[in-house]
């Protein structure tokens, strides 16, 4: 297995050695202040300008984006949400489903390895452990949906395409409707509409109205000339979330999209 540091850990390191860095700043002032006092008043009141110019050019690049790109704001959260989540797993799984796979292998840990890479982002080693695990367990649709996830976020939609499909089609409720879900947006997105349209109207009849589903399934009926039938979908898409459970953030993006599209005249992105 390759043992180079996954990105959690790389993004804590950056962490500490930023914390490290305030704190020497800090101490390096307090130190050099009682030496030279007026030259340090001066850099400090340089740096507070430097500073005040880099926040107040932030603030307008933030404002123009939410005014050109409104969705940007739950973008920017759906994307803190992953950072998070990534920087949270539980990494045991992962070490000792490795040192068992020095002596023996097997399709379970080669799953427990890949998909615990997967949620951490590190896909150069999520993808040749789920292929492997695919391989010694073809019969798994968590090991099919877990691969199609993989090669979904590396871009290779053909391929998650293929796993996704072998997925379903062992399970068509694996992952609680996610891999269904994720198949209609991989053949949306090969253009392959009229498939994508089945398999997401499969998606709603059993797990209900999602609207991911529904931005994907606007570009399809654009695509076959249907305007009406995608601004449908569109003004379903861009509904209020109603809801006494927390709403997930892919929805609430997808959401912002949608409304976005409906004052473009019907152009999902």
């Amino acid at each position: 297995m390759d043992a180079s540091p996954s990105r959690p850990v790389a993004l804590r390191a950056g962490l500490a050695l930023a914390l490290w860095g305030a704190a020497a700043a800090v101490l390096a002032i307090v130190v050099l202040g009682d030496a030279d006092p007026q030259g340090i008043a001066g850099a400090v009141d340089a740096a507070v300008g430097i500073a005040g110019q880099l926040g107040l050019g932030t603030l307008l690049v933030a404002l123009a984006a939410v005014l050109l790109w409104p969705p940007v704001v739950p973008g920017l959260r759906l994307l803190l949400r992953r950072m998070k989540d990534r920087m949270s797993v539980d990494q045991r799984p992962l070490v000792e489903a490795q040192a068992r796979l020095a002596h023996f292998a097997n399709a379970a840990d080669f799953l427990t390895v890949g998909k615990t890479c997967l949620r951490m982002g590190d896909l150069k080693r999520a993808l040749p452990a789920l292929v492997r695990a695919v391989e010694l367990d073809p019969s798994s649709p968590g090991a099919c949906a877990a691969l199609g996830q993989a090669f979904f976020a590396a871009g290779d939609l053909k391929n998650a395409a293929v796993a996704l499909a072998h997925a379903v089609e062992l399970d068509e409720s694996q992952g609680f409707g996610d891999a269904l879900l994720l198949l209609g947006t991989a053949l949306g997105r090969l253009a392959r509409h009229d498939e994508a349209e089945a398999v997401l109207a499969r998606h709603e009849a059993r797990f209900g109205a999602s609207r991911r589903a529904d931005l994907v399934r606007a570009n399809a009926a654009r695509a076959r000339g249907d305007g009406a039938g995608a601004m449908r979908f569109l003004d379903r898409a861009a509904r209020p979330i109603e809801t006494t459970g927390p709403v997930p953030a892919e929805e609430r993006y997808a959401r912002a999209k949608a409304r976005v599209a409906k004052l473009r005249g019907g152009a999902p992105s």
